[in-house]
């Protein structure tokens, strides 16, 4: 399987790049990054990208996939609304319709924060 990541850098990210490497089921990983980890394996293809609203130049990589995960995320109140709308709306939906385009039968998975915020707090 062709696996794309994005927000392999972080929390969640880290964990679901370090499984689809060690998946025998996965043979290619992209790896969108904003820059260089030096993280080298023979299946991992890491993609510098600074604007995650626009895939055009990429759209190459996103043939061919089989599922992607998406992992960027930002809490609530850690930025202002404009950000936080562009980072949990726009790239989702931006990536998602690339992903479409290219591979239309890919699954894509969303990393969510939905509830984080409530965490320890009585319904």
């Amino acid at each position: 399987m062709k696996i794309i990541i994005i927000g392999s850098t972080g929390m969640v990210g880290k964990l679901v790049l370090a499984k689809c490497l060690a998946s025998d089921k996965v043979n290619e990983v992209i790896s969108f990054v904003r820059k260089p980890t030096g993280i080298k394996h023979n299946k991992r293809n890491e993609i510098l990208i600074q604007n995650f609203e626009d895939f055009s130049q990429q759209e190459n990589s996103f043939k061919d996939t089989h599922a992607a995960f998406f992992c960027i995320g930002v809490y609530t109140g850690q930025v202002n609304d404009e950000i936080f709308k562009k980072i949990t709306v726009n790239y989702p939906v931006e990536f998602a319709k690339t992903l479409e385009k290219q591979s239309p039968q890919a699954t894509i998975c969303l990393l969510s924060g939905a509830g984080a915020d409530y965490a320890g707090t009585k319904y």
